[in-house]
């Protein structure tokens, strides 16, 4: 495994040494954009098995459309990342979505339902995804110009919101546990906070933060919206931080029982993978879910 910096360029690079000779003949790629991160994913589907990740993180960054000229030189540069790939997946880290119960759900109100909730920014598409295992249809919305770039390179490229890979994943954590069992991902300066209870989603979220104490204010402001017991509750914790943190920290003073996810069942991961934290890239790894 190759790290860098977490504030801007290359942050994690890991690859299977069978990627060397060629690429298996059913591969399929998830690109995972942010507005602060951008993660590549090769998958052996024959193999079930991860063979490559490639992380990259820029903090200066606000938009996911500043992200747009680093993928495309990336995907142009690196003959790996084909046009020959049979199976492309874009999945777009936003905060601008919202969830519609498929029975309700008519396609051609899909703007109305998100600009209900958010302000739908300029130069974005609304689109939905549905998880129709789950009766729910995620609306969200996202560059044009991002699908559009990809588009070009992979005509049959599949979009899905971040948040799809984590509900799917949370569904199957959860499935047999009794109580509320509450997730937190935490990303670059947002965090997903994700409750569910016998196996039904009780509360999405994202959150913005700049300091730990704004991560602490949104997470115990929550727990006390819905009467969870930060003596009692187990909040377990995915993302890309250091369990021994400064926000970890924060976060086991004031909530008793903290534990970190493993990666998702399910999935076969180069030996590679076992010099990443296994809750590193939970959500990315969650996304083969629903490709």
């Amino acid at each position: 495994m190759e790290t860098g910096t977490k504030e801007t360029g290359a942050f994690v690079t890991v690859k299977d040494e069978s990627l060397l000779n060629s690429l298996p003949a059913n591969t399929s790629m998830v690109v995972f954009c942010g507005a602060k991160e951008l993660t590549i994913s090769l998958f052996d589907r024959d193999k079930n098995k991860y063979l490559l990740l490639e992380s990259f993180h820029y903090a200066h960054h606000n938009e996911i459309e500043d992200i747009i000229p680093y993928l495309n030189n990336l995907l142009d540069k690196d003959p790996m990342f084909s046009p020959k790939l049979r199976m492309v997946t874009l999945v777009v880290d936003t905060a601008h979505y919202t969830l519609v119960p498929d029975t309700l759900y008519e396609s051609f109100k899909r703007e109305d339902y998100l600009s209900f909730n958010h302000e739908i920014p300029k130069g974005e598409t609304v689109d939905g995804f549905s998880l129709r295992t789950r009766g729910l249809v995620i609306l969200y919305s996202f560059p044009a110009m991002l699908r559009q770039m990809l588009v070009r390179k992979f005509p049959a490229v599949k979009v899905l919101p971040s948040v799809a890979g984590l509900l799917e994943s949370g569904f199957l954590m959860y499935r047999n546990k009794t109580g509320k069992n509450i997730l937190v991902n935490v990303k670059q300066q947002s965090f997903d906070l994700m409750i569910m209870e016998e196996n039904k989603l009780l509360f999405l979220n994202t959150f913005p933060y700049k300091t730990s104490e704004d991560f602490l204010y949104y997470l115990l402001f929550t727990c006390e919206q819905l009467g969870l017991n930060t003596e009692t509750m187990d909040l377990q914790v995915s993302g890309e931080i250091d369990k021994k943190s400064g926000l970890v920290r924060l976060i086991e003073k004031y909530v008793r029982n903290v534990a970190f996810v493993k990666r998702p069942d399910g999935f076969e991961y180069s030996y590679k993978f076992s010099d990443i934290p296994s809750h590193f890239f939970f959500n990315v790894f969650s996304q083969q879910l629903c490709v």
